[in-house]
């Protein structure tokens, strides 16, 4: 059974690494066009 709270905190880092990624994807982007 898996807690409410680690539940939370897997989304939250799911989050925070599809949002750095995809920074990340820009920044190479337009410095590497």
């Amino acid at each position: 059974m898996v807690r409410r709270e680690l539940k939370v905190a897997l989304v939250l880092v799911l989050v925070l690494v599809v949002a750095v990624g995809g920074l990340l994807g820009w920044v190479i982007g337009r410095d590497f066009p």
